[in-house]
């Protein structure tokens, strides 16, 4: 399967963390160019400007093109390093069963008490004031950019809505995650749980909310083990999806 010699999985791993790294970079520099472009202000006003509703449009752009550089590139050139057939190995040939989507959405519905009650579990954790000073200033910043990237004047508002928070971040977020990083790991240590338990924390720390980061590795467990025994990227997108729409 590989297309070049002495090249292995877990090298690959890495490949993919500098990959990403570089996709990081890039993204800021194009999202820069696109806010000076789109709104005719210095890339030194975004952080003010980003909860105006005004700039709902240019909001929506940025997400889509940061998340497709930082986490879908980087697993498709990592991927395509690796193998000849790039999409087949993070698991975009494997086809689902609508059964099996059901008992995964089932899965996923019965696991949200769960995620609640450790988000809950989480906020009850006791800080220094000005750590929880500083969290919480990090979880309303975030909860402020998803009402302006959620908000819905039109029924065509709401299905960009829904492809812009919801359906590309499962895409994308997946293809790197579970396509990539749990894939490459779980193929170079052999080791199932080990691959779902790293993925699932570095997922949720790439999100940046401590309240959440609990929750979000439990989440990630749920679709880490989705992917792990259906072999299908394009259940646990669904599934992604699914959760990302609910919310």
């Amino acid at each position: 399967m590989y297309s070049r010699p002495g090249m292995s999985y877990t090298s690959g791993f890495f490949i993919l963390m500098g990959l990403m790294g570089v996709g990081l970079i890039f993204s800021v520099a194009i999202a820069a160019g696109l806010w000076m472009v789109m709104t005719g202000t210095g890339f030194g006003s975004m952080q003010q400007e980003m909860n105006n509703p005004a700039n709902v449009q240019v909001l929506r752009l940025l997400q889509l093109v940061s998340t497709f550089f930082m986490f879908f590139l980087p697993a498709y050139f990592t991927s395509l390093i690796l193998s000849k057939r790039p999409l087949q190995l993070m698991g975009f040939h494997n086809r689902f069963t609508w059964r099996e989507l059901a008992l995964a959405i089932v899965i996923m519905l019965t696991s949200l008490p769960l995620v609640g009650a450790l988000s809950q579990l989480t906020q009850m954790i006791p800080l220094p004031a000005s750590l929880e000073q500083t969290f919480s200033n990090w979880e309303k910043a975030y909860e402020d950019q998803v009402k302006v990237l959620s908000r819905i004047d039109s029924f065509g508002d709401y299905l960009l809505s829904l492809i812009i928070m919801a359906l590309a971040p499962a895409i994308f977020e997946e293809t790197f995650f579970r396509g990539g990083m749990q894939n490459l790991l779980e193929k170079g240590t052999g080791k199932g749980w080990l691959a779902i338990g790293i993925t699932a924390v570095l997922f949720s720390a790439i999100h940046f909310s401590f309240y959440g980061f609990i929750a979000r590795v439990a989440l990630g467990v749920v679709l880490g083990l989705i992917f792990h025994y259906s072999q299908s990227l394009w259940l646990s997108i669904a599934c992604h999806f699914f959760n990302n729409a609910l919310v």
